[in-house]
């Protein structure tokens, strides 16, 4: 009896490991087009200790968790005041 719990256990355990994995991730790719830095967004990058001042456009890159990651979306933001929009495909 106490094999059969030890294997459904272990048999949980893969499941929730194999499910938490597979999360989508974003890459964003920011575009000055105007070469101006008085206009367009600010993006603070804290990794990095730096900020991009003068960005028009944001690219966004969706993959999934595969490897090789597939490409799964792709959105343009343009720079509304000093935020960008929700985007198009």
């Amino acid at each position: 009896m106490s094999y059969r719990l030890a294997g459904l256990a272990f048999l949980s355990l893969c499941f929730f490991v194999s499910t938490s994995q597979a999360q989508n991730r974003f890459y964003h790719v920011y575009f000055d087009t105007d070469n101006s830095v008085s206009t367009g967004c600010s993006v603070n990058l804290p990794d990095f200790a730096t900020t991009i001042e003068g960005a028009d456009r944001r690219l966004t890159i969706t993959t999934d968790s595969a490897l090789p990651p597939v490409i799964t979306a792709t959105q343009l933001h343009q720079c509304d005041g000093a935020v960008f929009d929700a985007g198009t495909a």
